[in-house]
Parts: structure tokens; C-alpha cells; sequence
């Protein structure tokens, strides 16, 4: 779906910024294994997925839920304290960090 939206953004002549996704904490947020959060590698794939589609002067970015750019403890009582979406902010395709905060 996104893909298809950046696609139509490009045959239009494009646009000054594109947003891959908003507020997908329970996504943001599952482990495949330690450390390891699938679809924030899934968003930075599609980061730049939509990058080559709508080009360098396009912002590209994700905005995430105030919740969801923090830390995330791993299990209770657990040391270990992680950022998971610090590859997707990271990325050289995403322009600028998106945090929602009503």
C-alpha cells in the first residue's frame, strides 16, 4: 500500500514529504529474538523503498506514538534496555524523527 502511494506521489510530480507509517507500537515493539524487532528492519527496507520512488528531495519519515520512541525493557525485571527504533531514525532514507504527542 505504501509503495503504491509513493508510486502515485512520483507520477504526480511528487511532494515535499512522505510518512511510511504512524503509531505502530505493537508492531514496533515485537522481538523475534533479543534485540531483534522485524518490522523496524521491515520499516527500514521500506524507507528506502520509498526514498528511490519519490527521490532525494522528498522527506522521508515515520512518525511514531510518544510511547514508542522510548526505551523498551526487555522482561520484567530485566537489565537490558533497548531503543528499537534507533535503525529505522538512523537510516540514511528517513529525513527527520517523527514523534506524535497530543
Amino acid at each position: 500500500m505504501i509503495l503504491h502511494y509513493a508510486s502515485l506521489v512520483a507520477s504526480v510530480g511528487g511532494v515535499d514529504a512522505f510518512m511510511i507509517g504512524s503509531e505502530m507500537r505493537s508492531l514496533t515493539r515485537v522481538r523475534s529474538g533479543s534485540g531483534v524487532y522485524p518490522a523496524v528492519a521491515a520499516l527500514v527496507t521500506l524507507a528506502a523503498d520509498v526514498k528511490a520512488i519519490v527521490g532525494g528531495a522528498t522527506i522521508v519519515t515515520y512518525g511514531a506514538d510518544w510511547t514508542e520512541y522510548g526505551a523498551d525493557v526487555g522482561e520484567a525485571g530485566a537489565s537490558d534496555v533497548r531503543f528499537p527504533l534507533d535503525p529505522l531514525w538512523a537510516s540514511a532514507d528517513i529525513d527527520a524523527v517523527g514523534i506524535d504527542n497530543y
